[in-house]
């Protein structure tokens, strides 16, 4: 007698795949063609996934994908695209790493580190010459650590190094230019990576900074003396049209009627080395159209408002623009991935070179000049008040010994003159009261104030209360 539960039962089993059609049937000479064929297109696949940076949940809807157009054999979902790159690829790309090594005499160390969340993800690459592929540079390790100091980042370096027993081969160790990896600017202390590496290998390798770090830093030094602040320009007015539709469409209508083509704006960021050039061009681009704007709204942001009005300041942008270019065409050559420490050092000579010689002529683009002709014929400003206004005089200063961080203090602090202005109640308004930081009060100092004006003198430059009482 069948049951109806027997039935069913039945009916699934026929309409179901037994478990062991999933496996792979290999005869007495093995795999077929065919399956070897699916493998290597599943292999293929799968390193197509690692290319491309694909998620690994991404693969489920490809695979379904590839079943229904191509081959309803191939499977490579997720977890099988994650095994065949773990268990396959990877040992395979290590081991073939392994053997160029060992043909090769001297490597260079890198590494380098980076957050992902509440992660420190450290990898090492290494660098060294294949006669027959030429320059290459290859992850050696990649992992989390749970921390960056110089103590744990070295043991890190050695662990790997005497895994894959590459101690005696390295002769130089590269690294940011922190004071973690190498003590800072003048290599001093022995709590760094560099001369704690030194001291495990005990040899004296190299150490090989980042010439890119280096450069970014320089121009954003330069960018910082200059009479306007030309990233917060930048990132103002990117800020300004970011995420406001009105603002953009807005600006469009100005871009049509000063016939100036429309682009996004650009703003820059300070961990982005090659960020500020294509910002700054894209201001001078659309500069009549952000003009015309700026000077028609009621609410303009001060410091916006002052830049626009300023004829000069386009003119500095036009500056730092052939400034910038030619520093980030460096940056761009010496982080090629087939440069050596010795072109990289030949770009750096001829850079100083060529900014020396820009100083000592006191070179300006046909740009600048022609802008700085128009604003002379008018009697505005001159060339020369151009060249000077960046105060050669703090190219030097005079410090106490073992200072670090000289500042230059204007017009702030302490050490300023002190005006006090006061009203009556029946609104008028009073002389002005001025105390000088000095000991002695001199006549010429009391000349040419409004009329019955006051002054006075105080240690500090501020009130006491001798001031009040006088």
């Amino acid at each position: 007698m069948v049951k109806k539960k027997h039935t069913s039962a039945l009916s699934s089993a026929s309409k179901s795949d037994k478990v062991t059609s999933y496996f792979i049937k290999q005869g007495s000479a093995g795999l077929t063609s065919e399956r070897l064929k699916i493998a290597a297109e599943e292999g293929m696949f799968a390193f197509h996934t690692i290319v491309h940076n694909h998620s690994f949940r991404s693969m489920d809807c490809i695979t379904t994908l590839i079943k229904k157009l191509h081959e309803k054999k191939f499977s490579c979902a997720r977890t099988k695209c994650e095994s065949i790159i773990l268990n396959v690829l990877a040992p395979f790309a290590m081991n073939q790493i392994i053997d160029e090594l060992k043909a090769v005499n001297f490597a260079t160390i890198m590494i380098v580190t980076s957050n992902h969340k509440n992660l420190k993800i450290v990898p090492i690459l290494i660098r060294y010459f294949d006669p027959k592929t030429r320059v290459q540079i290859k992850v050696l390790e990649f992992t989390n650590l749970k921390g960056e100091t110089s103590d744990i980042l070295s043991s890190y370096i050695m662990e790997i190094l005497t895994k894959r027993k590459l101690s005696h081969k390295i002769i130089a160790f590269t690294g940011d230019n922190c004071n973690t990896n190498f003590g800072g600017a003048a290599r001093r202390g022995t709590k760094n990576v560099f001369t704690i590496l030194n001291n495990n290998l005990k040899i004296n390798i190299s150490g090989i900074g980042c010439a890119a770090h280096i450069l970014h830093n320089a121009m954003q030094t330069s960018t910082d003396i200059l009479p306007i602040d030309i990233e917060c320009i930048v990132n103002k007015i990117f800020q300004y049209f970011y995420i406001y539709t009105v603002r953009v469409e807005a600006l469009k209508e100005f871009c049509d009627f000063t016939n100036t083509q429309y682009k996004n704006v650009l703003g820059s960021v300070k961990t982005r080395w090659l960020s500020l050039q294509p910002a700054v061009s894209r201001i001078i681009e659309m500069y009549p159209a952000l003009k015309l704007y700026f000077d028609t709204q009621d609410k303009c942001p001060t410091i916006l408002k002052s830049f626009f009005s300023d004829p000069v300041a386009i003119i500095w942008f036009h500056f730092i623009q052939s400034q910038l270019k030619v520093v980030c065409d460096t940056i761009k050559r010496i982080e090629g991935e087939n440069i050596s420490a010795c072109e990289v050092a030949e770009e750096l000579e001829i850079l100083c070179g060529k900014i020396k010689n820009k100083k000592t002529q006191n070179f300006l683009t046909s740009s600048v000049n022609s802008m700085l002709l128009e604003l002379e014929t008018k009697n505005k400003y001159t060339k020369k008040q151009f060249i000077e206004q960046n105060d050669p005089g703090r190219a030097k200063v005079i410090t106490k010994r073992g200072c670090k961080y000289p500042e230059r203090i204007m017009n702030s602090s302490k050490a300023s003159t002190s005006i006090m202005f006061a009203c009556t109640g029946n609104e008028e308004l009073l002389p002005p009261y001025t105390v000088y930081k000095a000991l002695y009060l001199y006549d010429s100092w009391i000349v040419g104030g409004p009329p019955k004006s006051r002054f006075n003198r105080s240690k500090s430059g501020w009130f006491d209360s001798q001031c009040f009482e006088d």
